[in-house]
């Protein structure tokens, strides 16, 4: 790893955690200091087997993982992610957007395929919308949480009034 930030799941601003996956390690390091100068906690890997821990580890809400690392795959990683974190929002970052990458990018349902040099504000944008889905996602949760809660609680009162029922006549 190159760098890594506290164990937090949310940082300043209600920002999600980002993983970099990234074997550029200049590369890395900028985009980890522009997301931990905006709220967003990042940790920096290099490959696929230190992905996997950092997944573990660091538990991020989002990933961004270069399509190239060494003679790894980047789509293979998010495959084995979407496998065993459906949740994690996977973001390929490359320098080879060709239309085959592209498909296959789209195949293994990543969130977004950008396109190096990233733009600041491209970036941004991606990572502004992964949080609003991810928002989105929790509080779909909550609610179906509360209807889960309010459905068991009117189960047991119609329990309660049929037995009463039962008791009168």
């Amino acid at each position: 790893m190159f760098t890594s930030s506290p164990p937090v799941v949310l940082g300043k601003n209600g920002q999600t955690r980002v993983l970099i996956v990234e074997d550029d390690r200049d590369q890395a390091e900028g985009l980890a200091d522009l997301l931990e100068s905006r709220g967003y906690p990042a940790a920096v890997v290099d490959t696929v087997a230190a992905a996997r821990e950092a997944v573990d580890n660091f538990d991020p809400r989002v990933a961004l993982i270069d399509l190239r690392l060494g003679d790894e795959s980047g789509l293979d990683l998010v495959r084995e992610l979407r496998e065993s974190r459906p949740e994690l929002l996977c973001v390929i970052v490359t320098a080879y957007a060709d239309l085959d990458n592209t498909v296959r990018s789209v195949q293994c349902r990543v969130f977004d395929f950008l396109r190096k040099p990233l733009a600041p504000a491209t970036l941004l944008a991606c990572l502004d919308r992964c949080a609003e889905q991810i928002s989105l996602r929790d509080a779909k949760r909550e609610a179906e949480d509360a209807l889960r809660r309010s459905t068991k609680q009117l189960e047991q009162f119609n329990c309660l009034a049929v037995g009463r029922e039962q008791r009168i006549v």
